[in-house]
């Protein structure tokens, strides 16, 4: 019998923990709550373990490194929303045209704040 060998993915976090961008323990537990297997959260068979700035996933099924790029960009998102707050976004809102919805134009404002607070790259 073929033994299996646990999939370990490491995560360095210091340049956005220094950076102040990150939080490496809330990160942590934000991974412990979010990671799913087959649509359960399973902790039994996933261990997060924490050193300093470097995070190590250890999953013995079948676990996939873009599902955590997932996780962490969406962090990262919920993070900077968070930081911009919904303050600076009312603000920024402006009377919309007739051809554009309301909606439209506060997503579109929105990746442009996440843009310039370098969130992510594009539309």
């Amino acid at each position: 019998i073929k033994k299996v060998k646990p999939f370990r993915f490491v995560i360095d976090v210091k340049s956005p923990v220094e950076d102040g961008i990150l939080d490496a323990a809330n990160f942590e537990t934000f991974l412990h709550d979010k990671i799913k297997v087959a649509g359960r959260n399973i902790s039994d068979v996933i261990q997060i373990a924490r050193e300093k700035t470097k995070l190590t996933v250890t999953a013995k099924p079948p676990f996939s490194k873009r599902y955590l790029k997932y996780l962490t960009n969406t962090y990262l998102k919920r993070r900077a929303t968070s930081a911009i707050g919904s303050e600076s976004l009312r603000r920024t809102r402006t009377p919309t045209s007739s051809s554009t919805s309301r909606s439209t134009t506060t997503r579109r404002r929105t990746t442009r704040l996440l843009i310039k607070f370098g969130v992510f790259g594009g539309q």
